[in-house]
């Protein structure tokens, strides 16, 4: 059985790192597997798999792409890579800092194939041509959307989704609301309000739901907004229940948003996306089959179109179209027959 090195040094656990390891628990039947972070204590992978806590100083890994802060980080790889042991036919690193540590693992310690995961859109013009000179010394580039791959325009890759687990049955009633994810500008939280608060007046019992990490999440908005409607906060322990119950998705996304693992996830349970068009939901929300796409910001645009989506179509079938989807392209035994296809040109 071959031997396979996942790397991912985030101090964190975001969309990145939940995709990665359902990637390499899905794979532990497949390969021998070993896992290089910064912390295992973020980490939920099979007992099998060997996980390798590096050390890194978890500042570094916190720091912005500036120059210094480059050479920083660089200093701690040099210091790390004595205690790396490298014995497996393949590594596969996740997110910028784990490219460039594989990169000085690939340079100075021994031959392998080397797979880099690309799930971030480049920040600027520096950061993109760095990460194609990256991209040279690999065997394979794998992206998580065709978006982001057409966005860096690169033949010599693949396209790999996420794994997203089946949702539980349940039934909706088409009134209540949800935003789900960090509240940043990418994932246009700053709209969900506005427009909820217009629907909330068109459309009687209708119920908004804000799924926070923290009690600071979301605070400076309540306070600086005189609301028309309750706010109804739950924990990301309660998501199961909370997408059982939810009948659509406020998520008003910009175009750096490459997959989005909430959208994704919320519809394995039947619920309905609200999107803007023209990033890597692009893959698999389809206006009026599996959710509503939009191609304006404007709150009354939203609004209108969201409007015309209840009267028009059958949101029953939208929201059961939106499972199927899920389930036909996100499965693990879908997503683990592709990463083995991918490995069967080079390995």
């Amino acid at each position: 059985m071959k031997k396979v090195t996942f790397v991912d040094l985030s101090p964190y656990k975001g969309g990145a790192e939940i995709s990665i390891e359902k990637l390499a628990n899905t794979l532990n039947e497949s390969f021998i597997i070993d896992f290089l972070v910064s912390d295992k204590k973020i980490w939920d992978l099979n007992k099998d798999i060997n996980v390798v806590s590096l050390s890194f100083n978890k500042k570094s890994l916190l720091l912005t792409k500036s120059l210094v802060n480059i050479f920083l980080f660089l200093a701690e790889i040099i210091k790390n890579l004595k205690n790396v042991r490298v014995d497996s036919q393949i590594l596969i690193s996740n997110t910028f800092k784990s490219h460039v540590f594989v990169l000085f693992l690939k340079i100075f310690k021994k031959d392998f194939k080397w797979i880099i995961i690309e799930r971030d859109m480049y920040e600027n013009l520096f950061v993109k041509v760095l990460k194609r000179f990256l991209y040279k010394f690999s065997d394979d580039v794998i992206f998580n959307s065709n978006f982001l791959r057409k966005k860096y325009g690169m033949r010599r890759s693949k396209v790999l989704y996420n794994i997203v687990d089946r949702g539980s049955e349940c039934k909706k009633d088409f009134k209540t609301f949800l935003y789900y994810g960090v509240p940043t500008y990418e994932k246009g939280y700053d709209r969900v309000f506005e427009v909820f608060e217009k629907i909330n007046s068109l459309f009687k019992d209708t119920k908004l739901i804000i799924v926070k990490k923290g009690d600071s999440f979301f605070g400076k908005e309540c306070k600086e907004r005189i609301l028309s409607f309750d706010l109804c906060f739950k924990s990301y322990d309660e998501i199961d229940t909370v997408l059982q119950e939810s009948s659509f998705l406020l998520f008003f996304n910009r175009k750096t948003e490459t997959f989005s693992r909430v959208v994704a996830e919320s519809m394995s349970y039947g619920v309905i996306p609200i999107i803007l068009k023209g990033n890597g939901m692009d893959d698999y929300v389809f206006n009026g089959y599996s959710g509503l796409v939009i191609e304006s910001y404007d709150r009354d645009i939203i609004l209108h179109r969201f409007v015309e989506f209840k009267k028009n179509f059958n949101l029953e079938r939208i929201s059961s179209n939106c499972k199927k989807v899920v389930e036909k392209n996100f499965s693990s035994e879908k997503i683990k027959k592709d990463f083995l296809d991918i490995l069967g040109g080079k390995i």
